[in-house]
């Protein structure tokens, strides 16, 4: 997905977990943000990753960067 794009990683008819990517603020760091909603309740948060980390764990699954650039980011989830 290209900055600014949208990764929808779990949903249904009232809940939904999205992942958003922010580019790189620096040459070494990553960002995604971090969504969800459930009801009338919903978050979103920025987490911050350096550019050489390829799996972390995430709501319950594995994120795991298969290519990344300032503006593009390819990821797998895997619950």
């Amino acid at each position: 997905m290209e900055i600014g794009g949208t990764a929808k990683l779990k949903g249904s008819m009232f809940s939904t977990r999205v992942l958003h990517y922010a580019g790189m603020p620096t040459d070494q760091v990553f960002s995604l943000v971090v969504a969800w909603s459930k009801g009338n309740n919903s978050a979103a948060y920025n987490l911050y990753f350096p550019k050489d980390i390829r799996t972390f764990e995430l709501f319950d699954g594995r994120v795991t960067v298969l290519h990344l650039t300032p503006t593009l980011i390819r990821l797998r989830y895997e619950k």
